[in-house]
């Protein structure tokens, strides 16, 4: 059985966003690897920047039995259903089979209006998608005993309920990158872009070979804007507890990635108990074993100085990804699971000049709580450190809803109107996006006194500046 992992692309005006990889797809795909399927992941986006050719069926291969369709991020919706139903017309007699975050929240609504989906499989996927292909394999038509799994049986939906909740990372595989089709230009991909253009990508030969480096699954804080947070994670995965794997398994999964040419790692510091000797085993075994690597590490919060200057002798260069979202502490303290003052990270930031790291922060416009004042405030505060710190970058995101999320669940706390409730939302917008149709909405929300063009004015008015003023392009 021949089974194709595929993640799809998603094009605006020509350009490329959006072209990162689900990380769990590695791990699905090794899985099957180890146990003799016949497998590969094709990453669409990576194929159409690789031949300039923006006609994506050109490389779905036609002779997989299965196919499997990541709908992880809203944001390819659209693509990921039209992706499907072309899958569908090329090879009639396939098995479609379709996993992430986005269609385990809409799982129901996905199978009664997608009739294209033969299988989906909610939340967590490591021993569902063996069972299923195992018996599928066999020939069988019952499948009562894939847990997680959504099916066809005539006219009727059934499904076996989510029994199936991934609690240790420990029994997972290393990742084998290779078994994505040309994995080498993959980890050359430039995903976070530019900062007037944060999400576009493109290649860019000159940056070291980039890949994800998974410490642990699910999040100890919830955000309000974000859909993988602590609520989130209870609510689509069951997921009650953060969960993360060993550090020495970690380290072996280092060790292979550089065996695979891995110059340049992608990954987050979570704060849990115990996370300083977690952390300061990974980073002593690196100095040890004398493997440099280049980090992007995604700090949750701020770590402790004695941990920073760890992390700064174990990946050369590091640079650091905070997001406070808003200079105004109310505005943070509201929105962010993680807080930290602003004095908590003029500190940071000048500890890390001082020892040659480089600090990206994210900042979001239109947040609950934002006024135009707070937001004139986060620009000129921004500038002031654009000004004095050349190792810092800066680059502001437009709200935008996203489906499982306290902004998106509970919209009346936020005094919040929402123009995407349901899948079928989603699919449209991403359509009109598409097609290059004038949008009904953009970002999908708006307040009494912030309408969404405002929201998007501010992010462009703040991109602006940071170019501007940034040292650091």
């Amino acid at each position: 059985m021949k089974v194709t992992l595929l993640h799809t692309a998603v094009i605006r005006k020509g350009k490329f966003l959006h072209t990162i990889l689900p990380i769990g797809i590695f791990n699905l795909a090794t899985i099957l690897a180890n146990n003799n399927y016949e497998v590969e992941i094709i990453h669409l986006a990576l194929e159409q920047l690789l031949n300039r050719d923006l006609d994506y069926t050109k490389f779905i291969p036609v002779d997989s039995d299965v196919y499997g369709v990541s709908i992880n991020w809203y944001v390819h919706t659209y693509e990921s259903i039209n992706l499907i139903r072309k899958i569908k017309r090329i090879v009639p007699n396939s098995i479609v089979i379709v996993g992430g975050i986005t269609s385990s929240f809409y799982a129901m609504e996905i199978m009664e209006n997608v009739e294209e989906v033969d299988f989906l499989i909610k939340g967590d996927a490591e021993v569902p998608l063996l069972k299923l292909l195992n018996s599928l394999k066999q020939g069988k038509e019952d499948f009562e005993n894939v847990p997680n799994l959504f099916w066809r049986k005539g006219d009727k939906v059934l499904n076996t309920g989510q029994t199936f909740i991934q609690t240790d990372l420990n029994s997972l595989p290393t990742p084998d990158i290779t078994l994505l089709r040309n994995y080498k230009k993959y980890m050359k991909i430039n995903t976070w872009g530019r900062i007037d253009v944060p999400l576009y990508a493109s290649f860019d030969e000159s940056m070291p070979s980039s890949f994800d480096l998974v410490l642990s699954r699910g999040c100890i804080f919830q955000c309000s804007y974000c859909s993988g947070g602590k609520y989130c994670h209870s609510l689509i995965f069951k997921r009650k507890n953060f969960i993360y794997r060993a550090p020495q398994l970690v380290f072996q999964d280092m060790v292979k990635f550089y065996e695979y040419g891995v110059r340049e790692l992608r990954t987050r510091y979570i704060p849990f108990k115990g996370s300083n000797e977690y952390y300061n085993y990974i980073f002593d075994e690196m100095i040890k074993a004398n493997i440099t690597f280049g980090c992007r590490m995604s700090l949750w919060n701020l770590p402790q100085k004695e941990l920073l200057k760890k992390m700064a002798l174990g990946f050369q260069p590091l640079i650091l990804e905070i997001s406070p979202d808003s200079w105004d502490e109310g505005v943070r303290k509201y929105n962010k699971g993680p807080y930290y003052t602003n004095a908590d990270l003029i500190e940071l930031i000048e500890y890390s000049l001082k020892n040659n790291i480089l600090v990206d922060l994210y900042f979001i416009s239109g947040l609950p709580g934002e006024t135009k004042q707070v937001h004139k405030q986060t620009c000129s505060k921004v500038k002031e450190i654009l000004l004095n710190f050349p190792n810092v970058k800066a680059t502001c995101f437009a709200l935008s809803i996203e489906p499982a999320s306290p902004l998106y669940l509970f919209p009346e706390k936020y005094n919040l109107r929402l123009f995407r409730r349901s899948f079928k939302d989603f699919y449209n917008w991403g359509e009109e996006v598409a097609k290059g149709l004038k949008l009904s909405h953009y970002l999908g929300l708006e307040f009494e006194d912030l309408s969404e063009q405002e929201i998007l004015n501010r992010a462009k008015e703040f991109n602006a500046m940071a170019l501007e003023y940034g040292a650091r392009k």
